[in-house]
């Protein structure tokens, strides 16, 4: 069949998705439990993320491109 393996970490973060094509992506996390990057099937990151001081998602980098977040000031 096709079907969609995840796998999970020790915290219940999901660590892998390998889909039905067998591409795998990795998820690797902070010790907070944020998404730090992703790695694409050959190992290269894929996405990274970077987060503000208060640890709202900031950035999000693929490749040469990125992608800005802003927040309202609270």
């Amino acid at each position: 069949g096709r079907e969609t393996l995840q796998t999970y970490d020790e915290r219940d973060l999901l660590a892998s998705r390998r889909e039905p094509s067998l591409q795998t992506t990795e998820y690797f996390y902070f010790a907070d439990g944020r998404l730090d990057y992703t790695t694409d099937p050959v190992g290269r990151i894929d996405y990274d993320y970077d987060y503000d001081a208060k640890g709202r998602l900031r950035l999000v980098t693929e490749g040469a491109q990125t992608l800005a977040r802003t927040h309202d000031a609270l």
